[in-house]
């Protein structure tokens, strides 16, 4: 145990809402979390952790695995249809994963364009061959 908490004992024994930034909003969504106290909240890990430091080969992609994968972009655009969407073919060498984002097509097409080299993170799905929706990005 740190010092602080040998020479008073009640400071973790206070309420989220004591600290700064947070709320009345933040502490009750934090108590539907099971976070009431700070000691509650220092004991609160992460259901899962992502590791973004395997980068997956497309070839290896398998569905409902999470994968981070670093290709071109070599097509992008707006596909018509019953939804609008954006859809960004990309390249890594030893195949193609198929992007897609459903909200606000218009603003991708923006954000990306041909021949970016950029890493993608999500669960794999299979639509004809390996596909991403909603994959969070870096730009390289």
């Amino acid at each position: 145990m740190s010092n602080l908490a040998v020479t008073n004992p009640k400071r973790l024994a206070r309420s989220v809402s004591s600290l700064s930034g947070v709320g009345e909003r933040r502490a009750d969504r934090l108590e539907q979390a099971g976070i009431a106290t700070v000691e509650d909240l220092l004991h609160y890990y992460p259901r899962r952790y992502l590791d973004r430091s395997t980068i997956n080969r497309i070839d290896s992609l398998q569905p409902d695995m999470h994968a981070t994968i670093v290709g071109r972009i070599e097509s992008c655009g707006i596909k018509k249809g019953r939804r609008s969407r954006f859809i960004a073919h990309v390249f890594d060498g030893s195949g193609y994963l198929e992007c897609v984002w459903f909200s606000q097509p218009k603003m991708w097409q923006r954000v990306f364009q041909p021949d970016e080299l950029i890493a993608f993170h999500g669960k794999i799905s299979w639509y004809g061959g390996p596909q991403m929706v909603h994959p969070e990005y870096d730009k390289l």
